[in-house]
């Protein structure tokens, strides 16, 4: 298994590696414009003085392998660095040797070099820069005359420094984007990611809600219709019969709370979150007949994500009561406690062990009703016996899950 810390510095310098190709890739183009136009000034410079132009010919040859060395730096600079800026510096002091006593190469060409070395990372770039400067300095001592030296170093130091400064500009500008580009994919695989994990959790919630109306309502139906096949081969007809309005009834119950759920699953954008309980808690008495009791002391508006859930929550406590506690009334008291609201569902009903309901295995009602509450980082108390009611107590965060 390879060390940690040798993984760290062999991804650290494959990044290195990257940013310097892509450097030095992009100032490519704006690099070999800056020696042509180096060589139409020379070119210029050795036709106006003199009447034999083999200078041409010679800058041309040393500024066209300068410029075929500048254009693949890319790979040379990251694999023989030394090799190139020797090379480089060796054609840029052969060119001024035969441009006479102005050698201009000299001004252009190794401040190029100098700010190549800006697109570079770590600690071998200071050593670039001063085997650059030392190039320079001798080979200015060497060839330019000491009568000129002067204004020589007047056109050649504000030249090096405009290259440097306009070099650590574009290579800013260079990496900046790079790093935008590498953001916006980051962003995107994360978008998707969040894609997949919203229809992850809308499947849980068609699945929590498919199993407390069509499956339930399915598995009592399954079971009345064995029950009357069993009748009809006794030849109990009455009862039979009597099965089967039962069954019809069941499914005109599970049509109704379908079509309850589907209503649920529809936006509201224009309704609080108070008036969609209250709406609610309506439909419920309509289609049970189970008397409701509502205290809604929340006087302030709830983000969309927690409105959604809490009513998803509601109805399903509301459902659990319609289908297993037998009860004639239901309270619901609503409030702000603190940053939290408090969602309290009280029947009077014939209750359950709470602890043994919870735990046991394929009850999903109230495992949907945790998972729903659980998703909003909120907190769920049931509080019941046999024989007392059940009441659940329920404590979201308004601003909704962290």
């Amino acid at each position: 298994m390879p060390n940690k810390d040798n993984l760290i510095t062999e991804l650290e310098s494959n990044y290195q590696h990257s940013v310097e190709n892509n450097n030095l890739v992009a100032a490519r183009f704006p690099g070999l414009f800056f020696i042509l136009m180096s060589l139409a000034v020379a070119c210029a410079i050795e036709i106006h003085g003199s009447s034999f132009h083999l200078g041409i010919i010679i800058y041309t040859i040393l500024f066209g392998l300068f410029a075929v060395l500048y254009w693949y730096s890319n790979k040379l600079l990251l694999k023989r660095a030394w090799l190139y800026f020797i090379i480089q510096g060796s054609l840029v002091y052969i060119s001024g040797f035969f441009m006479g006593i102005y050698p201009l190469s000299l001004i252009t060409l190794y401040p190029l070099l100098l700010s190549q070395t800006m697109g570079l990372i770590g600690q071998r770039k200071r050593y670039y820069v001063i085997f650059i400067l030392l190039l320079f300095c001798s080979s200015s001592l060497v060839l330019v005359d000491m009568d000129i030296i002067v204004s020589y170093s007047a056109v050649a130091l504000p030249n090096m420094i405009v290259l440097i400064a306009y070099a650590r500009i574009f290579f800013n500008q260079v990496n900046a984007k790079i790093r935008s580009e590498r953001l916006l994919g980051e962003l995107e695989v994360a978008y998707k990611e969040v894609q997949r994990l919203t229809l992850h959790n809308e499947r849980q919630r068609m699945a929590r809600d498919l199993h407390d109306t069509l499956a339930q309502g399915l598995v009592g139906l399954k079971m009345q219709l064995d029950a009357t096949k069993g009748y009809l081969a006794l030849d109990n007809k009455d009862k039979a019969t009597e099965l089967i309005d039962t069954a019809i009834t069941r499914v005109s119950e599970s049509l109704a709370e379908a079509r309850h759920v589907i209503d649920d699953m529809r936006s509201h954008t224009n309704i609080s979150f108070s008036q969609q309980a209250e709406d609610q808690l309506n439909n419920f008495e309509m289609t049970t007949g189970i008397r409701y009791f509502l205290e809604n002391e929340l006087n302030e508006d709830v983000s969309t994500s927690v409105a959604e859930q809490s009513l998803r929550i509601l109805s399903e406590c509301l459902t659990n009561t319609a289908k297993h506690a037998k009860a004639d009334t239901v309270w619901v008291h609503i409030y702000k406690e603190k940053n939290n609201m408090n969602l309290e569902i009280k029947d009077d009903g014939i209750g359950f062990q709470a602890m043994n309901k919870l735990g046991r295995k394929g009850h999903y009602g109230l495992l949907g009703i945790q998972e729903r509450v659980r998703s909003l980082d909120g907190d769920i108390r049931i509080i019941s016996k046999e024989g007392t009611g059940t009441e659940i107590i329920i404590t979201i965060p308004l601003e909704g899950a962290r």
